[in-house]
């Protein structure tokens, strides 16, 4: 029987990590939205349908071969993929740059918070009887 992420995740889990993703947005979401829209590329209407197009593709693809992506990086690299498209001089490089060192900033800063949240939870957990 497969099981799925009903089966494994109990609902705790999925609020408190909804509660993290929706704090993420809050505290710093408008001012990427608005850096990656209107700085890393200029985009027009079809310019952003070919973006979000390009993006949601992307994912609905991934999703169906079961291979995990983060869908901010995806969208991220549809909006630099329209621009070079246009041309290396449409893309503004300190934006891709800054956007780049972010995303891996983030990945490993989630990745120390998670080993230290588990180790934290494993601690109590042992302790507590």
């Amino acid at each position: 029987m497969k099981t799925t992420y009903e089966d494994s995740l109990p609902l705790y889990l999925l609020i408190f990590c909804a509660l993290g993703i929706g704090a993420g947005i809050v505290i710093r979401g408008r001012v990427a939205i608005q850096d990656i829209r209107n700085e890393m590329a200029e985009l027009a209407p079809t310019r952003g349908f070919a973006t979000e197009f390009g993006a949601g593709s992307t994912v609905l693809t991934c999703s169906i071969l079961g291979v995990p992506v983060s869908t901010p990086i995806v969208l991220m690299g549809a909006i630099i993929g329209v621009g070079f498209a246009r041309g290396l001089a449409a893309l503004n490089l300190d934006v891709v740059r800054s956007v780049v060192l972010s995303a891996l900033t983030t990945i490993f800063a989630t990745m120390l918070l998670s080993m230290g949240i588990y180790s934290g939870l494993l601690y109590i957990t042992t302790i507590m009887p």
